[in-house]
C-alpha cells in the first residue's frame, strides 16, 4: 500500500470513534499497521475486528500470516482453520497452513495443504516449498519432509 498511512489511520480511528462497532473500520485499520510495519498492532486490530464479526475470513488469514511470521504456529494454524473453513477454496489459507505445519514438523499435513493449494491455484508456480536453509521447492519437486 501507497499513499498517506498516517492520514489513513487517522480516517479510521475517526470511524471507529464515531461507531466502534464498525469491524471492518478496525480490519482497515489493521490492514494499514501491517503496510507501516506495526504488526502488534494490525494483530491486535484484528482482534478487535474479529471480536465484532467472527466471521470475517479474510481477517482470520491475515491475522494467521503475521502469526506465522512470528513462529507462532499453533496460532497461525488455528487462524489459516478458521480461514479455511469460512472460504475453502482460499488456496493462500491451505498454502500458509502449509507452511505453519511445516514448521511443526507435520510433515503429512503439510503436504495435504500443499497438493490442496496447488489445485486450487491452478499453477504450480504459485507455491514454493521451504527446507530449513531457505531453499525453495516447487511443488513438482518438494523436499523430503
Amino acid at each position: 500500500m501507497t499513499g498517506d498511512l498516517d492520514g489513513a489511520i487517522a480516517d479510521f480511528n475517526q470511524a471507529i470513534t464515531l461507531d466502534a462497532g464498525e469491524g471492518l473500520a478496525y480490519y482497515n485499520r489493521g490492514n494499514v499497521k501491517w503496510d507501516k510495519g506495526d504488526p502488534e498492532g494490525a494483530i491486535a486490530d484484528y482482534d478487535s475486528a474479529l471480536r465484532i464479526d467472527p466471521d470475517h475470513a479474510n481477517c482470520y488469514y491475515k491475522r494467521g500470516y503475521l502469526w506465522r511470521k512470528r513462529g507462532e504456529m499453533d496460532k497461525a494454524i488455528a487462524d489459516f482453520n478458521k480461514a479455511i473453513e469460512f472460504n475453502p477454496r482460499d488456496a493462500s489459507a491451505h498454502a500458509n497452513r502449509g507452511r505453519a505445519r511445516q514448521a511443526k514438523g507435520d510433515c503429512e499435513g503439510a503436504a495435504a495443504d500443499f497438493a490442496r493449494a496447488k489445485i486450487l491455484y491452478g499453477d504450480a508456480g504459485e507455491v514454493s516449498y521451504y527446507d530449513n536453509d531457505g531453499e525453495v521447492y516447487s511443488p513438482d519437486d518438494p523436499p523430503a519432509l
